[in-house]
């Protein structure tokens, strides 16, 4: 009895065992229910399905065209989550979901296709602000991104123009954070910034260069045709401009007074001028801190253009104005305050009415009242274009004088005595044109000119630069 028992306990273990050891082959089903195919695929896309097994689901994994993506999931409800970003925008994809059950049977669900489109996914360009260099660091700013999914700021920096060969400066993290400082040497650097969002988008600002021998580069103007003609640093280490303006102001032409911080923002702004056309040359700083601007007007006064000399307050406040001319071309190229605080302009003038100017040295006291004036020049065409203070009180002046051997300009220097006497004159030029524009003694007593020249040129005109010993006679170089 006890034999019969053992053997059909035995009986029941064989065959429980061979009922348990016999393979699943049974492959599970599975099935893509969201999203439908032809839609389009924007940023992070969901792949919902439903799958089942005799035995049991392991995982589900995501496949496109044919490759696995790697992203799974092992629970109930199966979501996969396809980030489309990575893949290219306009293009079409199969995506089909792959199965696995316990026992390793696998099966692929329908396929769909989806186009990728992310073309109005990309975070809200930024714009980079010209870079201010300042003590030896270059100051960068910059728009602020407000989407919703910021995620950082990435701010590359290259030696080229088109940033080839960036390199990434750094990255933050908070979008109110909108400015960088980096210390350097001299150099020119090119910067660009990247706004990147949660998923890993990005999109890249303008590129800026940054130049430690520039400190600024600043306009000026409106939708007409606005020039600037003379700039002087100002006791509060701003800047003042002479320019001219068609934007703004009365007329054809007018002066235009600008005064800047000492990073060129504009601080204030002045027009002076009627319905003519008035032009603005020159311009210093006065002892009291106010202006003197010349150059000519054919607003006011009495002929065609006048000589116009105007004092200003240091807010450009006009305090008062005074003329000088005939009937005929007068102009004021140059201004300077004198030591017994009245002015000296150089300009030229057309007195008789020849259409052939000489040069016209004005000198007036503090309220612009002409003291007295003397005019250089011979039966053809001169004109003074700057003019200075000696150290013995006389002037020096410089300009063009038309040559009587040709039909060209040559560079004119002349220096005169406390009261606009010619003391002596020199002529420097060729056989083509020639001309100066600006003129300063130097320590030693002596006069450095600059201008242009076609005689001595490589080609066109050059820029040309002469010195002279205190007589106006060149010196030659060691």
């Amino acid at each position: 009895m006890k034999n019969v028992l053992f053997f059909s306990i035995l009986f029941l273990i064989i065959i429980g065992c061979e009922i348990h050891t016999n393979p699943d082959t049974i492959p599970p089903t599975v099935t893509i229910i969201n999203p439908q195919t032809g839609s389009v695929a924007i940023e992070i896309v969901i792949i919902e399905c439903i799958a089942s097994d005799n035995v049991g689901i392991d995982k589900v994994e995501l496949w496109v065209d044919g490759e696995s993506t790697n992203i799974i999931d092992e629970t109930e409800p199966y979501s996969l989550y396809w980030n489309s970003t990575e893949y290219e925008n306009g293009s079409y994809y199969i995506l089909r979901v792959r199965a696995y059950d316990k026992s390793n049977n696998v099966t692929d669900s329908n396929a769909i296709t989806l186009m990728v489109d992310n073309s109005g996914s990309y975070p809200t360009l930024v714009e980079l602000y010209p870079i201010i260099s300042q003590d030896g660091s270059f100051i960068i700013t910059w728009s602020q991104n407000n989407d919703d999914d910021f995620s950082s700021y990435k701010l590359f920096e290259s030696l080229y123009e088109d940033m080839s060969n960036n390199s990434l400066l750094f990255e933050i993290y908070n979008n109110a954070d909108t400015s960088y400082i980096d210390i350097t040497t001299d150099e020119i650097k090119y910067y660009q910034i990247a706004v990147e969002d949660s998923i890993g988008l990005q999109t890249f600002s303008n590129i800026q260069e940054a130049n430690s021998y520039i400190r600024f580069m600043i306009t000026f103007g409106g939708a007409n045709y606005d020039n600037g003609q003379s700039v002087l640093q100002t006791i509060d280490d701003g800047f003042i401009i002479a320019a001219n303006t068609q934007s703004f102001g009365n007329g054809d032409y007018d002066f235009w007074l600008i005064k800047t911080d000492s990073q060129g923002n504009e601080e204030w702004n002045q027009t002076f001028g009627g319905s003519g056309w008035d032009n603005a040359y020159s311009i210093q700083q006065t002892n009291n801190g106010g202006f003197i601007i010349t150059g000519h007007t054919e607003s006011f006064g009495s002929g065609d253009f006048d000589v116009w000399l105007i004092k200003t307050d240091s807010q450009g406040n006009e305090e008062w104005n005074q003329t000088f001319g005939g009937s005929y071309y007068d102009i004021g190229f140059s201004v300077q305050q004198t030591t017994d605080g009245g002015y000296v302009i150089a300009g030229c003038t057309d007195l008789l009415g020849t259409d052939y100017t000489d040069v016209w040295l004005i000198k007036t006291d503090s309220q612009g009242n002409e003291e007295w004036n003397q005019t250089f020049g011979e039966s053809y065409s001169e004109s003074g274009f700057s003019v200075r203070q000696t150290f013995d009180n006389g002037y020096i002046i410089t300009g063009r004088k038309y040559s009587s051997s040709g039909p060209h300009y040559d560079v004119w220097l002349i220096k005169t005595d406390s009261n606009g006497n010619e003391e002596w004159n020199q002529i420097f030029g060729g056989n083509d044109y020639d001309d100066a524009r600006s003129v300063m003694q130097t320590t030693d007593g002596s006069y450095i000119i600059t201008g242009s020249t076609q005689t001595f040129s490589n080609g066109g005109y050059d820029v040309w630069l002469i010195k002279t010993d205190s007589y106006g006679n060149t010196v030659p170089l060691q």
